[in-house]
């Protein structure tokens, strides 16, 4: 599966479009932090034989000043009602975003299983392109679309969308979570959440927070079927808390363990 969004995540448009490929800065509006997240399983459709499912993603956001630098590590572990057995898979991701919103690297390792992939890219906005590496030396080169946004500044689009009470945002993002493939998102604001409710930290008391969906649709598919599906809480300083992600036959739903305020690059 794709890691998560760094916020969206961690997480364009189909009722408005993007901001555009310009200037973007996402400065102003997030908490640089560090999160752990314990998944459990949320429902199963029937017939998919998954028990049970559990796991643990570490999310890492660090402000280096002249970019975002974000480290994302995750292990899920499944149960299958019928063998009695278990399978595994996971991801860890380290990337770097500029804060003007106009380049972006990152490093990929997929784990399922005890098989290994892995991939390094880069993209810009500058000339709208993307290049991924296997660990093979392979290379794919491709054109970002217009419109496109890296994740962190799609996060601060998504809380500016929240915080001004649109309904729905949409538009392509790229996250080097895959061979070089864009991503529309759709993006779904559900209910504000009262303040101080239901806080998996004491540091996030006073903040705005609402309820979110978001849909992934591969751009280069064409499908009408989204890739991965994702709900989450977000908070108007970008933490992201009940994360729940649909997995198809199967969503688990991740909660903050623990949680730590880093600090900003003065």
């Amino acid at each position: 599966m794709r890691p998560f969004l760094s916020s969206l995540f961690a997480a364009a448009a189909l009722a408005a479009l993007a901001a555009p490929a310009a200037r973007v800065s996402a400065a102003p509006l997030l908490q640089p932090h560090a999160v752990t997240y314990d998944f459990k399983l949320i429902s199963a459709s029937a017939g998919s034989g998954v028990a049970g499912a559990g796991g643990q993603m570490i999310f890492r956001m660090e402000d280096a000043c002249r970019g975002w630098q974000v480290e994302q590590k995750s292990t899920i572990t499944v149960a299958l009602a019928q063998s009695g057995g278990t399978f595994s898979f996971g991801w860890s991701l380290d990337s770097w975003e500029g804060k003007d919103g106009q380049d972006y690297r990152f490093f990929l390792m997929r784990l399922s299983q005890g098989e290994q992939e892995d991939y390094s890219g880069s993209a810009s906005l500058k000339d709208m392109s993307v290049k991924v590496t296997n660990a093979e030396g392979d290379a794919v080169e491709g054109d970002l679309p217009e419109g496109t946004l890296f994740p962190t500044a799609f996060t601060a689009k998504t809380i500016a969308a929240a915080q001004a009470g649109d309904v729905l945002l949409g538009g392509p993002l790229y996250d080097g979570g895959g061979e070089g493939e864009v991503y529309d998102v759709s993006v779904i604001f559900g209910k504000e959440v009262k303040q101080g409710e239901d806080l998996p930290d004491a540091a996030l008391d006073g903040l705005r927070s609402w309820l979110v969906r978001a849909a992934f649709y591969d751009v280069a598919s064409g499908q009408s079927e989204p890739d991965q599906e994702q709900a989450f809480r977000l908070f108007e300083n970008g933490v992201i808390d009940r994360l729940q992600l649909d997995l198809g036959d199967f969503v688990i739903e991740g909660r903050i363990s623990a949680y730590e305020a880093l600090p900003s690059c003065e």
